[in-house]
């Protein structure tokens, strides 16, 4: 998954990088055993599940970011996305 983010950076399709990196993101929720990844699950599904863990409150907001650009199909420029980046950096350390 990292070099499908790596490549949607390279391309500037943050939109991409955006749902890659959350998958990451459930990747490693999921192999923590922090949730339970299946296919019906709904993003509040996991919201929800994470709701005991320290990252909950980080891992709402990149959820609800999750959901406005990948959903509501909102561009993200390179401003917006050095930050999200940053952002789901921070949230894969503390998962770890």
């Amino acid at each position: 998954i990292d070099e499908k983010i790596r490549k949607a950076i390279s391309e500037k399709n943050y939109r991409l990088a955006v749902r890659f990196q959350y998958l990451k993101g459930l990747r490693l929720l999921s192999d923590k055993g922090w949730i339970r990844y299946h296919a019906q699950a709904t993003n509040h599904d996991y919201v929800y599940q994470v709701s005991k863990y320290p990252v909950a409150a980080d891992f709402n907001f990149l959820t609800r970011v999750y959901d406005y650009v990948w959903y509501g199909e909102f561009a993200v420029n390179d401003e917006q996305y050095t930050r999200l980046q940053s952002d789901f950096q921070n949230f894969y350390r503390a998962v770890k």
